[in-house]
């Protein structure tokens, strides 16, 4: 369809234009009240390009005044303008104002109702109905309706219009009167006359709504249209409770710049002028028990402003009711048409109220809101204004409930609300708004009442980190995940932050209660349940400081608020009462250990232990519950079978093996050993092998076991490592893990001078090296003296450097008798250069290099005799306070 915009002044005649086509239907209608006029119509159209023709349109009178005119563009495509008129142009009927808008994007509207005017009258003509890019092809379709069954024979009386879809509508005319009340948030539902649809009519019409005063707009579409029903407009779950829809009549498909096309019954579908009351109607989206909360029924007795259909005692029962300046107006409702008013004293009486009370089918203990929208006149004035939530027992006692006391907003809707909690024999609930010692002036206005019980929101299930428990790492990075299963059957709010409405979230305390989160609002909202439940989560905050980090149960509170207003604030429990914790522990629990050269390759069995040959049955490799990194390998019980890697050897060597185990609860085998065995060229053993049972020695905690063997005297080629399970017979599933495994045959400490390397006595840390004081006497810059130590941490790598002795690795020197010391806490000669890098400190095969490039006399002097060589060595985990993992003068030889 073609934009249609506001009316341009001026009505044509005499420009030698030709009809196209202009066809009368009659259409039937409603009854109403005679009035003094009901006679034909002149329908006239022209065009730019064409001369004007008339065709009459008889009216008909049955029950409800009526015309329609349809037009159909045969010729090029240009823009026309229409007009009703009778007595030669002295009486017209046109549009009211600026005529013609658009509304957004495509749906034509008019501004007021359709007006009638003329000399006859003595007042001004209406302005012409105005289509300024018509179609070929489409046809166009007006129909006008009154609410008499004669038109008033005087100036600028009303018309109601309104225009359907599609040209096999014709036996249709679809008015809108009170949109019905209904807790359904997946249909609009309004109160529509009709008349039967013409055999073969498509039945269809589109609409168009918004919930944001037309910044998005939505499309819907109704196929079937029957006579004197109530229309379902299917949103969906487009709309929340509380939300203002605007709606019209499209003249469009489903966007925003389509047209209705194709052919039903082989009539050509068409655009059409979509002709009603207002520009757009509007309905807010109530949950409410109340009946006619938004006053649109009348009262069945008496006038029509006299109370309200079920705000009236007696209409239709005794459970509602208005009193004294109270009345239903037809003013400027919130929305729809109607509204209740509280009037100043010019209506006779200094007060006035509303109330309505509903059947309590809720258990005691449940929250109630009573709520309105509420506007005044700029002039109005109360000595009080109220609105209440009452509770009332079988008797009509009053039990209890809570009150408003409000401030008058002045002109702007305002939404007022009050909550109560029902205690025990409640029969009656009822909603109440009062205005005392009223002002002489303007009034009181009310719409969309609400009354609702509210359970508030409760936490029906949660998560952190997956259900795994949470490192102080993972605390002091902030790199945990926190998922909620929220759940509340008015639906739990997540984007409205206008109080007292506020967004999901949820704090984290620490054992001591100390708060590490605080009103953390959730990344992530995910609904199910039809909206009931929502699954709020979020998988990074904010780091906390390392000074509230402590290891224990943390608790993670959650604050939310219902769709209705009910809220809780800082539950730690679920709805069944469970706590809602969790467990922080330490994510490096081993302190740094000596070692040395690494001689076998993967190590820590990466890679699903790649370069590992395996046989038997009952092992494998495992990507998730290695010490460090990610892999590891394990034996299980039944099992018989294992790993082995060879790595070169050497004839008379003495060999450690060492690695990191622990195992799953109730592990239990005949055999589960380590194993050094020593091969020829050929893989044939050479005997000198060594091994233990390690399934006594387990526990669920890692732990380093070693095995030490000497190589035999000649033929040694390769020296193997075996982890192995032998378990025939026995019974269960339970795996012992397998990381971080070592293989060496150097000494931990290493010594140099220059280029020379000093030997070991041994393998251990009490091996011991021989200098002399010439040796010590040749130390430089070009020929340093260098203490080479090997140490690591399998959970956060090292900490060094060369600023805090404090905290990180530091070297002793010291004579055994303790008269002198070489160097102590020396942390200034560490050399980062030819030290292995911090990434590499996780891993056996780390060394630290001390550096001297001078060697005093006094310092010889204190050398000479039998000197101790010791390190403190501390870890790089520092997520809380004392959290680094120490070793403290820990023995690596003897100079």
């Amino acid at each position: 369809m073609k934009r249609i915009p506001k009316e341009r002044a001026g009505r044509r005649i005499g420009q030698g234009l030709i009809p196209r086509v202009a066809v009368v239907v009659l259409l039937s209608g409603l009854g109403a009240a005679a009035d003094t006029y009901n006679g034909p119509l002149q329908w006239h159209a022209w065009s730019t390009n064409n001369a004007e023709g008339t065709t009459t349109c008889n009216p008909t009178t049955n029950g409800q005044i009526q015309y329609q005119a349809r037009y159909i563009v045969t010729n090029t495509t240009d823009e026309f303008w229409m007009k009703w008129e009778w007595n030669w142009w002295n009486k017209q009927v046109a549009a009211n104002g600026v005529g013609f808008t658009s509304a957004p994007n495509n749906s034509v509207v008019w501004d007021s109702r359709v007006r009638m005017g003329g000399s006859d009258w003595s007042c001004d003509e209406p302005v012409d109905i105005h289509v300024d890019s018509a179609e070929t092809g489409k046809w166009y379709i007006l129909n006008i309706t009154d609410t008499g069954n004669t038109l008033a024979d005087s100036c600028n009386d009303s018309m109601a219009a309104f225009a359907v879809n599609e040209i096999n509508h014709v036996g249709t005319l679809v008015t809108f009167g009170t949109p019905v009340a209904s807790n359904d948030l997946t249909n609009l539902y309004l109160d529509s006359k009709s008349t039967a649809e013409q055999s073969g009519s498509n039945e269809e019409l589109w609409f168009m709504y918004t919930t944001n005063d037309w910044a998005t707009r939505s499309f819907v579409e109704i196929s079937t249209i029957g006579a004197n029903t109530v229309l379902s407009l299917p949103i969906g779950s487009a709309v929340k409770f509380g939300s203002l829809v605007k709606w019209v009549v499209g003249t469009f498909a489903d966007t925003d710049t389509n047209t209705i096309s194709g052919t039903t019954s082989g009539v050509q579908n068409f655009d059409a002028g979509a002709i009603e009351k207002y520009v757009a109607r509007q309905h807010y989206v109530l949950r409410t028990l109340l009946e006619n909360p938004s006053f649109e029924v009348p009262p069945t007795t008496n006038a029509p402003n006299a109370g309200a259909y079920h705000w009236k005692y007696g209409d239709p029962d005794t459970h509602g009711g208005y009193s004294n300046s109270a009345s239903r107006e037809q003013w400027r409702a919130h929305s729809d048409f109607w509204q209740a008013a509280i009037r100043g004293s010019w209506a006779g009486y200094d007060n006035g109220a509303w109330w309505q009370e509903i059947t309590n089918e809720y258990d005691q203990g449940t929250i109630w809101e009573a709520g309105a929208w509420v506007w005044n006149d700029w002039n109005f004035t109360s000595a009080a204004s109220r609105l209440k939530v009452e509770f009332y027992d079988g008797t009509g006692t009053r039990l209890g409930g809570n009150t408003n006391t409000f401030s008058n907003p002045g002109e702007t809707w305002t939404y007022y609300s009050v909550t109560a909690t029902a205690g025990a024999d409640v029969a009656w609930v009822r909603w109440h708004i009062e205005a005392v010692g009223v002002g002489s002036n303007g009034a009181l206005q009310i719409d969309d009442a609400v009354l609702w019980p509210s359970a508030p929101p409760v936490v029906t299930n949660y998560s952190v980190n997956g259900g795994k428990d949470v490192t102080d790492g993972q605390i002091t990075g902030g790199t945990f995940s926190v998922v909620h299963w929220l759940y509340c059957a008015d639906g739990v709010e997540t984007t409205n932050t206008i109080p007292p409405y506020f967004r999901p979230n949820f704090d984290i305390l620490n054992p001591s209660g100390t708060e590490i989160l605080t009103d953390r609002v959730y990344a992530s909202f995910t609904y199910q349940a039809t909206g009931t439940t929502v699954v709020a989560s979020n998988s990074t905050h904010s780091g906390a400081d390392s000074s509230v980090v402590v290891l224990g149960v943390y608790t993670t509170r959650v604050s939310m608020i219902s769709s209705n207003a009910a809220g809780i604030t800082n539950t730690a429990v679920l709805e069944d009462g469970t706590p809602m914790t969790f467990e922080v522990v330490d994510d490096d629990t081993a302190v740094p250990r000596v070692s040395w050269e690494n001689l076998i390759g993967n190590p820590g069995f990466e890679t699903n232990a790649a370069g590992w040959s395996i046989y038997g049955i009952g092992i494998g490799s495992d990507a998730t519950n290695g010490e460090s990194s990610s892999g590891c390998i394990y034996v299980q019980e039944q099992g018989d079978g294992g790993y082995y890697r060879d790595a070169a050897g050497a004839d008379d060597t003495i060999y450690v093996l060492t690695v990191r185990a622990r195992k799953e609860s109730g592990f239990d085998v005949v055999n589960n050993y380590l194993k050094l065995e020593f091969k020829d060229s050929a893989g044939e053993d050479l005997g000198n092998d060594n091994e233990i049972n390690l399934n006594s020695l387990l526990t669920t905690n890692w732990q380093t076991f070693s095995v030490a063997a000497t190589s035999p005297a000649s033929g040694v080629v390769y020296v193997r490592p075996v982890i192995g399970v032998w378990d025939v017979g026995g019974s269960g599933s339970a795996r012992a893990y397998f990381d971080n495994m070592a293989l060496s045959r150097a000494a931990p400490l290493g010594v140099r001078i220059g280029a020379t390397s000093y030997s070991a006595s041994d393998l251990t840390t009490n091996a011991y090296f021989y200098l002399t004081d010439g040796d010590l006497a040749n130390v430089s810059t070009a020929a340093p003296l260098r203490l080479i130590f090997g140490a690591y941490d399998v959970g956060s790598g090292l900490s060094r450097g060369t600023a805090d002795p404090s905290t990180q690795m530091n070297v002793d020197v010291t004579n055994t008798d303790g008269t002198a010391s070489f160097t102590v806490d020396n942390v200034a000669d560490y050399d980062s250069a030819e030290s292995s890098p911090y990434s590499e400190s996780f891993e056996g095969e780390c060394t630290s290099t001390w550096k001297w490039t001078s060697v005093s006399a006094s310092d010889i002097a204190d050398l000479m005799g039998t000197n101790r060589v010791t390190a403190s060595l501390f870890d790089a985990d520092n997520d809380r306070s004392d959290d680094r993992g120490i070793v403290t003068n820990q023995q690596f030889g003897y100079l």
